[in-house]
C-alpha cells in the first residue's frame, strides 16, 4: 500500500527526487484504509512503500488512529528515516496499529559519507533510532549504500560489522 509518495527531503544519492519531482503529496486516509481492507483478503502482512512513512507526522498519526480503529489486525512494515524513533507517541501508535517492521536507509556510517550524500543525520543518531526501535520490539531492517567517493575496503567493512553488532535486520 502507498499513502504518500515522494520524499521532502533531497538525499543527493536518491532516486526519490527523479521518480517524483512534485516532490511530496500524501493519499486520502479513506482510500488508504480501502486499499489496506482490500490488501487483508490475500494475507496478514502488509508493507507501506511509501518513501518516509512519517514524513509529515500529523497525518501519519490520523492515519494510524484510524488503522487502529478499523481494527485490521495486520502485521504491517514501514520506510522511515531514523527521525522517527525521536516521537514516543507516533511510536507508540505503529506499535498499537501493527508496525513491526521498520526499514531504515542508514547509506552509511561514515560521517564523510553521510555528509556527501546530504543525508542529514548522524552516525549517533543512527544507533540512537536502533537502540530505541529495537528496545520497543520493532524489528530493524536498514539499508546502505556502498561505493561511495570516501569509502574503502575498511569502510565498507566497517559498514557490515556495524549492521551485524546492532542486529540490522
Amino acid at each position: 500500500v502507498q499513502s504518500s509518495r515522494g520524499c521532502p527531503f533531497k538525499c543527493t544519492f536518491c532516486i526519490s527526487n527523479t521518480m517524483f519531482p512534485d516532490g511530496y503529496r500524501k493519499r486520502d486516509i479513506d482510500s488508504v484504509i480501502r486499499d489496506m481492507r482490500d490488501k487483508s483478503q490475500y494475507s496478514n502482512t502488509l508493507m507501506f512503500v511509501d518513501n518516509d512513512f512519517a514524513a509529515q507526522r500529523r497525518h501519519t498519526k490520523k492515519l494510524l488512529n484510524r488503522i487502529i480503529q478499523e481494527n485490521l489486525n495486520l502485521k504491517i512494515s514501514i520506510f522511515a528515516r531514523v527521525e522517527v524513533a525521536r516521537d514516543d507517541e507516533l511510536l507508540s501508535l505503529m506499535r498499537q496499529a501493527g508496525v513491526t517492521d521498520i526499514f531504515q536507509g542508514f547509506e552509511s556510517v561514515q560521517p564523510t559519507t553521510l555528509a556527501e550524500y546530504e543525508k542529514r543525520q548522524t552516525l549517533e543518531e543512527i544507533v540512537a533510532s536502533i537502540e530505541k526501535l529495537i528496545a520497543l520490539g520493532f524489528t530493524v531492517a536498514g539499508a546502505f549504500v556502498l561505493g561511495a567517493d570516501a569509502d574503502t575496503l575498511e569502510s565498507i567493512s566497517s559498514s557490515v560489522n556495524f549492521a551485524i553488532e546492532h542486529r540490522i535486520t
